[in-house]
């Protein structure tokens, strides 16, 4: 059986499957190519080609307005995510919602809400945390809103598992550490890079994210309070700004410092 839950920014969950809250008459869960053509002869040429914004949606029948207004409350913490079950895999959508409100139905006895999910984001697998060096004084220092894994590799050197396609990451760089940076590979082919000039040092930590919506590349502490913004250290002759590729790829983590660099890659899946 398909399973439906939203999770907002406070890590909350609210279960779509609940006999007071239910959601049905699912649809939009499929996925689509945008394209402009030009004809040519007998043929058509697709250019610009991008996958469609995914709209899914359905109605929610609430058994009264007291579950009503518990959804809208949840709702309005924002960051929301819809997550999707089928067989043993979630899928995770960053979604902002449109729902309908009307009166108590006269044949259900209940409020039948119509509700879309407006992506911000394609579908992903969960987001994996993954570490380059084993170091117990780090700890789990991040106020995780997703379900996260994580594994250890090689001083230095972390394998990837991404997903379908090429997805954005978020890189976190620990001090002490001179001047770090980085490599990509796949299939031992380097596919990108990047190198900053900057002084980390113990309990601070350098963040390269890439997600469109919060890229940057910033200086924070270790318990997450920004300290400064370090785009400007970057070293402009690499790529800096990266996307994992698709499948299985490598990064390695070099300084100028004495010692292995200890990191964070965060990856959503795309699928």
């Amino acid at each position: 059986m398909r399973k439906f839950k939203l999770i907002n920014a406070n890590g909350q969950e609210f279960d779509l499957m609940r006999k007071d809250a239910f959601f049905y008459n699912i649809s939009g869960l499929g996925f689509g190519i945008e394209a402009d053509y030009t004809r040519i002869g007998s043929k058509y040429f697709a250019s610009d080609e991008r996958e469609k914004q995914p709209m899914p949606g359905g109605t929610i029948s609430f058994a009264g307005y007291r579950q009503h207004d518990e959804f809208r409350a949840f709702c309005r913490v924002g960051g929301l995510v819809l997550a999707f079950k089928q067989l043993d895999t979630w899928y995770y959508l960053d979604v902002n919602i449109d729902i309908t409100h009307s009166d108590i139905s006269k044949d259900t006895h209940r409020l039948e809400c119509e509700i879309r999910f407006i992506a911000t984001s394609h579908w992903y697998e969960k987001v994996t945390a993954s570490k380059a060096q084993e170091d117990t004084s780090i700890g789990k220092v991040y106020p995780y809103t997703y379900p996260y894994t994580y594994s250890n590799g090689r001083p230095g050197i972390i394998d990837v598992e991404g997903g379908n396609l090429p997805s954005s990451c978020k890189i976190h760089i620990f001090g002490p550490c001179t001047n770090p940076a980085f490599t990509i590979t796949k299939g031992g082919q380097r596919v990108a890079d990047g190198r900053f000039f900057v002084e980390l040092l113990k309990g601070r930590k350098l963040v390269i994210n890439s997600d469109p919506v919060e890229m940057e590349v910033a200086e924070y502490t270790t318990n997450n309070d920004y300290i400064a913004d370090r785009y400007a250290d970057s070293d402009f002759e690499t790529d800096r700004i990266v996307e994992v590729p698709a499948g299985s790829s490598r990064f390695t983590f070099t300084q100028e410092g004495s010692g292995a660099v200890i990191a964070f890659v965060e990856v959503k899946k795309l699928v």
